[in-house]
């Protein structure tokens, strides 16, 4: 077993055992050499939940397993870096300061985001240890890996039916709390788009009856291949119109098909696909010789003559619009066409660089939309639509200012 791995995996039982009120920095430090029998002597003094983690952990030891535990792996590089997970203690106590803070109050997320905000910040915040608000921080302002996953939260008490289309947000408001409170310890805004889902902030990302076979967050049984949300111009680019959402996030309420199996959601990020590209390709692909098409749920006009891929100017990190379905990013030169066509079959090649994640209740998954592509496999939803996949969706940005704002003081959330 790498020793770094037993580090990492050391460190994960401390932060575990701290949230369980439970002292074992002593045990961790000799845990690569204690045996099994040691473990289960010391498990036996201790937090049962947490003596499960101690034997299960020990045991992959042995079996030379540890990789395939992380819930978020992809195969090449460990990234359970990017997880924060809660334990029973800190999850119990987020749904109590959640539920406290709420009240008898019924939020409607499109009005009351702020306060909604606010609520989950404060939460979710009291749990954190330091170095998971900093994680937050900087995953915030577009550096280090782009996506990170918070696990171990409340799942949503009395979950309705999965609704089609709408339904009253306030049903699931505790799970909103905290998705826009996580938003906000990450130091982003919610933003909604005139031209998209109404204007309205939260997306039920869900199968609908008379969309399944759309390509798009409303249909199942049609794959979304690997894309970018809404390719427009990108956010502090100084563009004129309103930017696309450098960042989405997503709660899970329900996620699994017909046959009760998760329905994952992939990443693929962006600096790879730049590392296995050619140099012609990558020379190509940054020549504003391109028309983006707006996806099937957007109602906004197509924009022409952009580049595929820019520098970010402040940090320095590639971003990216595009998608791999092929009527929707459009070369406009012999070039273009050849490029758009390379790009697809390049991604398309790079399957096990892309990390499956599965948004299951109680966790949240957010990426930078500019810094990874992201798809979902079809699946069948079963014939009863009310107990489908649901996911709530937001995007979220870093300044409400660099959009146009159709009513900054009672709508500030909404751009055009």
């Amino acid at each position: 077993m790498p020793s770094n791995v037993k580090s990492q995996c050391t460190d994960k039982l401390t932060h575990a055992a701290r949230r369980e009120n439970v002292s074992v920095r002593r045990f961790c430090d000799n845990f690569a050499t204690t045996t099994p029998f040691q473990v289960r002597q010391h498990a036996a003094k201790i937090h049962s939940a947490l003596a499960k983690a101690f034997l299960f952990f020990h045991s992959e030891f042995e079996k030379g397993n540890v990789m395939k535990l992380l819930n978020c792996q992809d195969g090449r590089r460990d990234i359970a870096d990017q997880v924060i997970r809660f334990g029973a203690v800190a999850r119990e106590q987020i749904r109590v300061d959640v539920q406290t803070l709420i009240g008898r109050s019924s939020y409607q997320v499109d009005a009351d985001a702020a306060t909604m905000a606010d609520i989950g910040a404060a939460a979710i915040g009291k749990q954190l240890l330091q170095h998971e608000r900093m994680k937050l921080a900087e995953f915030g302002m577009g550096l280090g890996e782009p996506f990170i996953v918070i696990e171990g939260l409340p799942e949503q008490a009395d979950l309705p039916p999965t609704p089609q289309m709408f339904h009253d947000d306030a049903v699931v408001q505790s799970t909103d709390c905290q998705l826009l409170g996580a938003m906000r310890l990450a130091g982003l805004h919610p933003v909604a788009y005139t031209s998209e889902n109404y204007g309205r902030l939260m997306r039920n990302v869900a199968p609908a009856a008379t969309a399944l076979n759309a390509v798009s967050s409303h249909g199942s049984k049609e794959p979304l291949e690997f894309h970018t949300d809404n390719g427009y111009e990108f956010e502090g680019s100084g563009c004129v119109c309103s930017p696309s959402p450098q960042y989405l996030w997503f709660a899970g309420l329900r996620n699994q098909d017909a046959n009760g199996n998760p329905v994952p959601t992939e990443v693929l990020r962006v600096s790879d696909i730049v590392d296995q590209a050619s140099t012609t390709l990558l020379t190509t692909i940054q020549q504003p010789i391109f028309r983006i098409m707006p996806g099937q749920s957007n109602s906004r006009a197509p924009i022409d003559h952009v580049p595929l891929l820019e520098r970010n100017p402040v940090t320095g990190e590639w971003r990216l619009r595009f998608n791999c379905n092929g009527s929707q990013t459009v070369g406009l030169t012999r070039d273009a066409k050849h490029a758009t066509k390379e790009l697809i079959e390049q991604i398309d090649s790079m399957e096990e660089l892309a990390v499956s994640i599965v948004v299951a209740p109680g966790r949240l998954l957010g990426f930078d939309n500019y810094r990874v592509l992201h798809r979902r496999s079809s699946f069948e939803p079963g014939e009863d639509l009310s107990q489908a996949r649901w996911l709530r969706r937001c995007f979220a940005c870093r300044d409400l200012r660099n959009g146009q704002r159709i009513d900054p003081r009672h709508r500030p959330y909404v751009w055009k």
